[in-house]
């Protein structure tokens, strides 16, 4: 009895019953993008042009790791592609490549399936647009690259470019957002720049003419964030106060039914630290970290546990104030609450809800965590994460130190009895555990003499 009771203090020591397991999220039109604290990149939902980065075309219903190292920065992904600055600040873009919007030059292909350098430039923003991509260099400087029939790359042209041009010669550019053919961008001095397409009114400039250059919106406020969406716009002033405008916009507590080419304020109330434009719907949270939505219901992403219609005016999602960081695809939502857990609704026909399923969801769901960091007993070993998690037949071992180990492993139930007995690692890293029924067990490896211990779910 005494050796068990010290094997069930050996496990509880090493994993994390409970923990932050996301810190970024983004939403592509059918696919999602996270990162994890540890800087690892995650994506799962539509794969039709690589832009889960795994160098294959089939869609994935629950996370998947891009295995490029742990060093992964700021991200985006949007309509058919993703994007992620590494910690050093390089630039790397995937997926679909018909405009040019991966920014690799006149040779490359239409389709990319794993993360790309674009360019020997440090970066410190990046956004993804439909068939065009906006960043912001180390420098303030402002750059676009891909389709610009609409003018979305600002250069005075309507020229495409299959790599990054300056937009302008300022360089102090702080925040940017790229929708659908329409960009956005605000100056160190908070001041507000917009252009590309505008027939519904989405640049906010009181026309509904197409810019091919930036111009400034409501010249007599200051902005701290905008989101560009699919026909609308989104935007929080520098007092905290919540703007719409383009198709769908609201305003007064009046149903938006008809484009309005001018800021329209939402709410006079509540003050908000991030708000995210979809496909004519719209997410928001405030500072007193609950989440609010409004706009299209065709599938369940205003989150109200129902669908169907549209919703007129801030509906609250739940009753909680817990929420962290918020994004949209284009008709599902993404959130990350405060203990860093992740909740998705809405459009799940490619597995974007990452809920191992194809299901729509109509309220916020948790999307488990794929993975763990595998805890080690000793500071010799190395770093390494397990995934997927839960796993249905195979579990894989991943180490970030590129050597050569001799890993062994068996596997426990929680009574501490052996049901798999020791045996060396696959090369491919691969554990099989499609002999085990369903539930939680034990792994145990003897890596490089070291033991580490570490809980897994079958399912």
């Amino acid at each position: 009895m005494h050796h068990f009771i010290l094997f069930l203090v050996l496990i509880l020591n090493t994993f994390p019953l409970s923990g932050q397991c996301w810190k970024q999220i983004s939403g592509g039109s059918l696919h999602s993008l996270a990162a994890t604290p540890n800087n690892r990149l995650w994506a799962w939902g539509d794969n039709a042009f690589g832009q889960l980065g795994k160098n294959y075309n089939f869609q994935a219903f629950s996370p998947v790791l891009i295995d490029i190292g742990p060093d992964w920065g700021s991200i985006d992904a949007n309509y058919g592609n993703s994007a992620s600055i590494k910690t050093d600040g390089y630039l790397y873009i995937w997926g679909s490549n018909n405009k040019g919007q991966l920014g690799i030059g006149p040779n490359a292909p239409n389709l990319v399936k794993v993360p790309t350098l674009v360019n020997l430039a440090k970066w410190t923003q990046v956004s993804i647009g439909n068939e065009h991509v906006l960043g912001i260099q180390t420098d303030g400087s402002l750059w676009a690259w891909g389709n610009n029939a609409s003018g979305e790359l600002g250069d005075g042209t309507q020229v495409s470019s299959d790599h990054p041009v300056q937009i302008g010669s300022d360089k102090d550019w702080i925040a940017i957002s790229a929708g659908n053919h329409f960009c956005f961008a605000i100056k160190k001095d908070s001041s507000l720049w917009a252009w590309g397409d505008n027939q519904f009114g989405q640049l906010g400039d009181s026309t509904m003419q197409k810019k091919i250059v930036p111009v400034p919106i409501r010249k007599d406020k200051k902005w701290k964030q905008v989101d560009a969406g699919f026909r609308h716009t989104l935007a929080i002033d520098a007092s905290g106060k919540l703007w719409n405008w383009g198709q769908g916009a609201i305003g007064s507590n009046l149903p938006g039914t008809f484009p309005k080419s001018t800021p329209i304020l939402v709410d006079s109330i509540k003050l908000w630290q991030k708000v995210c434009a979809g496909n004519n719907f719209s997410l928001a949270l405030n500072n007193a970290h609950t989440l609010w939505a409004w706009g299209s219901n065709t599938s369940g992403q205003v989150g109200n546990g129902g669908f169907g219609g549209d919703i007129p005016t801030l509906s609250q999602i739940g009753q909680d104030s817990i929420w962290q960081d918020i994004a949209t695809g284009s008709n599902h939502c993404l959130a990350i609450d405060q203990s860093g857990e992740l909740w998705a609704w809405g459009f799940n026909v490619q597995g974007q809800l990452g809920q191992g399923n194809t299901l729509n969801l109509y309220a916020p769901t948790k999307v488990s965590c794929p993975y763990t960091d595998v805890q080690v007993l000793s500071a010799k070993a190395p770093a390494a994460q397990l995934f997927p998690l839960p796993t249905k037949d195979v579990l894989y071992l991943q180490l970030f130190d590129n050597q050569t180990h001799t890993i062994k492993y068996r596997i426990l139930n929680p009574q501490g009895a052996e049901v798999i007995a020791f045996q060396v690692l696959m090369e491919d890293a691969s554990i099989d555990v499609t002999a085990l029924v369903p539930g939680v067990y034990f792994l145990q490896l003897q890596l490089d003499g070291q033991n580490v211990v570490q809980r897994f779910v079958k399912i």
